[in-house]
């Protein structure tokens, strides 16, 4: 946890480096546990085609977007949008903030950008008065019908 906290803030070109270094250091290669595994192009243009989940945009690097230059916001913002419109060769419209970091001036950034809706980490309910660029996200478990349909409820009428 306190090599993650100080790896926090570094711009990515350096977390990288400073991550491959300790990786040697302790004699480890980059691969990770199989149920850690990030998606593949695959999987997610099959997730994708289900018309049921829209994928959206959360950033090349996954760094905290309240802990980078204004620059680097917008490049992070902007290439993460067309590098997922060339995967899915279709607009991206959502985007999440990594590590639901952000604040009014990012969220105007992810306007600017061409995102329709982002999502923070923040658990509230939706009103009509909810900026679409902080919407919350949820965080829902690999979780058969029946408990899924419990938190459903649980959300609604609570």
């Amino acid at each position: 946890m306190e090599v993650w906290e100080l790896l926090y803030g570094v711009a990515s070109d350096e977390r990288e480096r400073l991550v491959r270094h300790i990786l040697q250091w302790a004699g480890f290669d980059r691969t990770g546990r199989p149920d850690y595994a990030i998606m593949s192009i695959e999987q997610a243009l099959r997730l994708g085609s289900s018309g049921l989940i829209e994928i959206g945009a959360h950033g090349v690097t996954h760094s905290p977007l309240t802990e980078i230059s204004p620059k680097m916001q917008r490049q992070e913002l902007t290439e993460s949008k067309r590098q997922l419109e060339s995967i899915l060769d279709r607009p991206v419209r959502s985007f999440a903030y990594p590590h639901s970091k952000f604040d009014a001036k990012i969220a105007s950034l992810v306007a600017e950008c061409g995102f329709h809706a982002a999502c923070t980490g923040e658990p509230y309910n939706v009103d009509p008065n909810t900026n679409p660029h902080t919407l919350p996200r949820v965080a829902v478990g690999d979780w058969d019908g029946h408990t899924f349909e419990k938190f459903l409820k649980r959300r609604i009428f609570n």
